[in-house]
């Protein structure tokens, strides 16, 4: 499969814009499964793409059915989040100097 560029973009005072570029092997979404709610953003791709998805409903099952895999994919997801975090932390400060 040749590579895309997947863009995540949302609402940003009332416009649409690009707040993300993601390359092959990025997780996305992970806030909609830690908590159940809709995605605050949307993704497109500028080609073919190969998604693979975990719903919060599965994911809720497969935390009672297997717990320890469970915890381990809320541990990856967390360090992803803090990453992020820190990426837009970094941001903010420099937006605001």
């Amino acid at each position: 499969m040749a590579s895309a560029i997947v863009s995540i973009t949302g609402n940003v005072a009332g416009r649409r814009r690009r707040l993300a570029t993601f390359s092959q092997g990025t997780v996305f979404g992970e806030m909609a499964l830690l908590d159940g709610k809709p995605r605050a953003a949307g993704i497109q791709a500028t080609g073919p793409i190969e998604v693979y998805e975990l719903s919060y409903e599965a994911f809720t099952e497969l935390s009672k059915q297997h717990p320890s895999l469970a915890v381990k994919i809320q541990a990856a997801l967390g360090r992803i989040l803090g990453s992020r975090l820190r990426g837009a932390n970094a941001l903010i400060l420099e937006l605001d100097s």
